[in-house]
């Protein structure tokens, strides 16, 4: 289970996505993989508003800040706080130290706060037999909010036998969380007892976009189609999708009412249909089969077609020649 500590504010200065959080699983899935994260804990709303706006470590503190700059150059010189275990990665540098006037002129750019409206989605992934030729693998997507139970989803996953995978299972749980919820400009939260999916998203997806869709041994990334996917839809949404880990079979509710609807969908009967497809795309598809259609009817009516030239439109038929016109 994520670590749990009352009270406080979680301060993250630098990282995925900067802002304040009230637990330390918001604030891990906010800086756990990025490089130079600069995070810390904090009594009060104030001095944690104050370090994220750049008066804590690694920039100067303003003359109305000090106490709040005071407790962070802990950090600089220590890498942690107050004995709480939350390490920061970025190491201590002679650069580190600026003056007032480099503070003042620094910019920090836009961000979206993580205050505010959020909704909460946990998922899970399921494959009986897994490795195995008889596999078959399922997902849950389970919304505790009861406005919104409606959207939660149980299902089978598509594809042959060799793509029944609980990886496989795990990544479309989420691609599905985030096509489900509703466009509100809410905070999206997916919790996920899956570290593979958490790695794919957080650290090895930067890697293999800089690889070619390598490995380190040179090899194709498995599961690359549903990868892409994911991060295709974890880039549409605004704000950005925050993904949380979960120990499974820890005693979280969301975790196992979502870890039976997996089952649930890995009983289900086999289908072909990709369930991650987007209505959008399915109207593009829709749409090419109507041309296929249109010439189908054209090719019955004896190449008759229609043009329509702004405003006034032509028929033309297109007549087979004659055996003797073709033999001139």
């Amino acid at each position: 289970m994520a670590k749990a500590i009352k009270g406080g504010y979680y301060a993250v200065q630098e990282g995925r996505q900067p802002g304040i959080y009230n637990t330390w699983a918001e604030c891990e899935a906010a800086t756990k993989g990025f490089s130079r994260a600069v995070y810390k804990k904090f009594v009060t709303k104030k001095e944690a508003e104050t370090f994220v706006k750049g008066n804590g470590y690694g920039r100067a503190p303003s003359s109305s800040s000090s106490s709040a700059a005071g407790s962070s150059s802990s950090v600089a010189s220590t890498s942690k706080y107050s004995g709480r275990g939350v390490l920061s990665k970025r190491k201590p540098s002679p650069s580190s130290h600026h003056t007032n006037s480099s503070a003042s002129s620094y910019k920090r750019p836009q961000i979206f706060p993580p205050s505010g409206p959020k909704t909460i989605v946990y998922v899970d992934g399921s494959c009986l037999h897994n490795g195995k030729f008889s596999a078959r693998a399922g997902y849950g997507v389970y919304f505790p909010d009861s406005s919104l139970s409606h959207l939660s989803e149980s299902r089978r996953l598509p594809g042959p036998p060799k793509q029944q995978t609980n990886n496989r299972a795990e990544l479309t749980a989420i691609i599905r969380a985030i096509q489900l919820c509703p466009d509100d400009d809410s905070r999206l939260e997916i919790y996920s007892d899956s570290k593979y999916s958490m790695s794919c998203v957080n650290d090895w997806i930067h890697k293999w976009k800089k690889n070619g869709w390598k490995t380190q041994m040179g090899k194709e990334v498995e599961n690359k189609d549903l990868i892409v996917k994911l991060d295709e839809e974890m880039e549409r949404r605004v704000p950005r999708p925050i993904l949380i880990y979960v120990y499974a079979h820890a005693g979280i509710e969301g975790n196992e009412v979502v870890d039976k609807m997996a089952k649930l969908g890995a009983s289900m009967p086999e289908t072909e249909k990709d369930w991650t497809i987007r209505e959008e795309e399915k109207q593009e598809k829709k749409k090419d089969w109507t041309i296929r259609e249109e010439e189908k009817q054209e090719k019955e009516a004896g190449g008759a077609r229609r043009l329509d030239f702004g405003g006034f439109t032509i028929d033309i038929r297109v007549q087979p020649m004659a055996s003797s016109d073709a033999s001139r």
